[in-house]
């Protein structure tokens, strides 16, 4: 039973991001990637496209430059170039039930490094939407595994005990990196690191998609 219902509300988060150093930025769209890169592996590997290592690499990197290692401008956007091209589109080869959550992870990977080196609120902001995008086409896709996508209320859907997880994640993530924004974000980077690559075990409940 959900006492507290958590909204999404983009305006909302991009205030409370702009409140944040670049840097914390990032990291929190570094955890909201991580979460959902594994459902990238998972497409990758049920249609013999994309380049999940390439992406995980990515990722990694990104990481490293939150937590002491920085990236030069000209790495993140040779990144950025990169990442983007491995997005998966429509009508470029098999596809899967997977593909668009898989565009959704590539995407919100995209996003994060971008916030890097742009040092606005709204890249972080949309990594966190692709998260939250991929999480309501999954609880809307109906339970028999037909392929048949099923209308769903909104308030319905806002409940579902999935989304409501990663909205409270990404709140718990944003409040500390609120309470760490006067200090090196080395020392909150690491503990979100860790945290965000178990939870991605569990982003779309007991499904594996690693």
């Amino acid at each position: 039973m959900i006492d507290e219902i958590i909204h999404y509300d983009n305006a909302l988060l991009r205030s409370e991001l702009d409140r944040l150093p670049p840097e914390h930025r990032a990291a929190f769209a570094a955890a909201c990637a991580e979460r959902l890169l594994p459902a990238y592996a998972r497409f990758a590997r049920e249609s013999g496209r994309g380049e999940p290592e390439t992406l995980r690499r990515a990722l990694t990197r990104l990481w490293d430059d939150v937590t002491g290692n920085p990236m030069s401008e000209l790495e993140l956007r040779a990144s950025v170039k990169k990442c983007s091209a491995l997005v998966p589109g429509e009508g470029a080869g098999p596809g899967t039930e997977w593909e668009p959550s898989a565009n959704d992870a590539a995407e919100a990977l995209v996003y994060a490094l971008e916030s890097r080196y742009k040092h606005g609120s709204q890249e972080a902001a949309w990594s966190a939407g692709c998260a939250n995008d991929a999480l309501n086409r999954f609880v809307m896709f109906d339970e028999s595994g037909s392929g048949v996508v099923v209308t769903a209320n909104e308030e319905k859907l806002l409940r579902h005990p999935l989304v409501q997880a990663e909205l409270a994640r990404q709140r718990r993530d944003l409040d500390e990196l609120l309470d760490a924004r006067d200090v090196d974000v080395r020392q909150v980077a690491v503990r979100l690191r860790e945290r965000a690559a178990v939870e991605s075990a569990i982003f779309f409940g007991d499904v594996p998609h690693g």
